[in-house]
C-alpha cells in the first residue's frame, strides 16, 4: 500500500485508525483515493457517525486549497522532505514545470543535488499512475507572499499537539508566509517545535534532543 501523508495535504481529523479501516475495506490504496471517498464509505467505519463523516468530508474539501511545496511533499518522494519540497517549489514555481524538469535541472536546484535529483526522476518513472491521479485532482495552489522574518526564515518547524487559536493549516501558513519551513517528521533538521495541548511523544523527543520548544503563546508572540 502506498499512501501519501495526510497532514501535508491539511486533512485534519484523518487519523491512523481511519486510514487502517479504509485500507482494509479496499476504499483507499494511495493518497489520491481520499478524494473519491463518499459519505457512505465513512459511515461504514467503526464509531463513525454522520457528524464525523460530514466533518471529515469538509476537511477533505478544504485541502483542495494547498501550496506547491505541500503537494510535492505529499508525494513522499524518497530523499525529498519538507525543506527540499520547499526549495523545489520556490525554484520551479509551478507543478507542470517541476514535473517536466530534467535530472540536470533538478540537480541544479539549491539543496537538491545529483542523488536527490536521480531519486525524483526514478520516482516519476515508477509512480507515473499515482502522479497522474494526483494531477487529476483539482488542487488550487495558493501563491503566498513570503517575507523573511528573523524568527522563522529558513528554519524548520514541527507542530505537535492541539492549538487553541489556530487550525493546523493556519499555523503552517503563518510559518510559510514568514519564510519558515514546516515538517511532519521528527528529525535532526528540526529547528523549533511548537507544542500545543496533548503534545505527546514529539514534545518529549524535542526536550531530549535539546531542541527549542515554543508554546502557543510564544508562537503568537513571534508572529508580530
Amino acid at each position: 500500500v502506498y499512501f501519501a501523508s495526510k497532514p501535508v495535504l491539511d486533512i485534519e481529523g484523518f487519523g491512523e485508525s481511519i486510514v487502517r479501516q479504509l485500507v482494509e475495506q479496499g476504499k483507499i490504496r494511495e493518497g489520491s483515493d481520499l478524494y473519491r471517498l463518499q459519505k457512505q464509505d465513512l459511515l461504514r467505519l467503526a464509531n463513525f457517525g454522520e457528524k464525523s463523516a460530514n466533518r471529515l468530508l469538509l476537511s477533505i474539501e478544504k485541502s483542495y486549497h494547498t501550496t506547491l511545496d505541500r503537494w510535492i511533499n505529499a508525494l513522499e518522494i524518497p530523499l525529498v522532505g519538507a525543506k527540499t519540497a520547499h526549495d523545489l517549489a520556490q525554484h520551479f514555481a509551478s507543478r507542470d514545470a517541476f514535473l517536466a524538469a530534467s535530472e540536470e535541472e533538478l540537480s541544479a536546484v539549491n539543496g537538491v543535488g545529483a542523488k536527490v535529483a536521480q531519486s525524483i526522476k526514478t520516482f516519476f518513472k515508477e509512480s507515473s499512475e499515482f502522479i497522474h491521479a494526483m494531477c487529476a485532482i483539482p488542487f488550487q495552489f495558493q501563491q503566498q507572499e513570503v517575507r523573511n522574518h528573523p524568527a522563522f526564515s529558513q528554519k524548520v518547524f514541527l507542530l505537535t499537539g492541539k492549538l487553541s487559536r489556530f487550525s493546523r493549516s493556519e499555523a503552517q501558513a503563518a510559518i510559510l508566509q514568514r519564510g519558515g519551513i514546516v515538517t511532519q517528521m521528527a528529525s535532526k533538521k528540526v529547528d523549533v517545535v511548537i507544542a500545543g495541548e496533548d503534545a505527546g511523544q514529539k514534545l518529549s523527543w524535542a526536550q531530549e534532543q535539546g531542541i527549542p520548544v515554543w508554546s502557543e503563546d510564544e508562537f503568537l508572540g513571534q508572529l508580530s
